[in-house]
């Protein structure tokens, strides 16, 4: 999200264009304003930590995760209790493959604001990226709970039972006692996933990549 703030000083018109040109989508325009605001010395408190958090979003955009995180840096040592600002540090993080740091940021964010279905998400994708199944998918029920029409909470969620499902498929061979309490966990795992891409095709019916994971995913 792009946050305004009012002008209390004169010599920021930088800064203001820069959130004009931000919301135009006219991100290469509002990167060099920013820049340019946030070197001249003249903003308030409030604003820097705006302005950096509004760059940051830009070059988290770009791809570009060292210098996305470092003006999240700037801004959460400007305002501490900025949560929106550690769940971008921590998409940034995620993205560059660096999950253990990105879930603690998202653990900060959550705590600062517990019904953030976005945060909760991404986190969850986090913990998928590792592997750790279920705790990706307590995060997603969070998610789906305070938010019950997230459609990618749904597709997400669908990823998790279905890479717990795979990962259990190699258990589930043969013929023991064991073996086969496992294979039918696995085809309820399978069952959820299907069921969670039906819902996030439902709520996100234009989606492309909802549209093949269904087609590919068995009933």
């Amino acid at each position: 999200a792009i946050i305004a703030a009012p002008v209390n000083a004169s010599g920021v018109s930088d800064f203001q264009d820069a959130i004009a040109a931000q919301w135009k989508g006219d991100l290469d325009e509002a990167l060099a304003l920013y820049t340019k605001a946030l070197q001249k010395g003249e903003l308030s408190h409030k604003q820097l930590s705006i302005g950096a958090y509004n760059r940051g979003i830009i070059y988290l955009s770009k791809q570009k995760y060292n210098l996305a995180i470092s003006d999240f840096d700037t801004a959460i040592w400007l305002r501490p209790s900025y949560a929106d600002a550690f769940h971008n540090r921590g998409l940034a993080y995620s993205r560059a493959g660096r999950y253990d740091r990105a879930i603690k940021d998202f653990d900060s964010s959550i705590k600062l604001k517990p019904e953030n279905s976005s945060a909760l998400n991404n986190r969850g994708n986090a913990y998928c990226a590792k592997n750790q199944f279920d705790k990706a998918l307590a995060d997603y029920n969070k998610a789906i709970a305070t938010r019950p029409d997230y459609g990618f909470g749904f597709y997400n969620r669908g990823l998790a039972y279905e890479g717990k499902a795979i990962a259990m498929e190699s258990v589930a061979s043969g013929q023991t006692s064991e073996a086969k309490s496992v294979k039918v966990q696995v085809e309820e795992l399978w069952r959820r996933a299907r069921m969670d891409y039906e819902t996030a095709a439902t709520l996100l019916p234009d989606h492309p990549v909802i549209k093949a994971k269904l087609a590919q995913t068995p009933k």
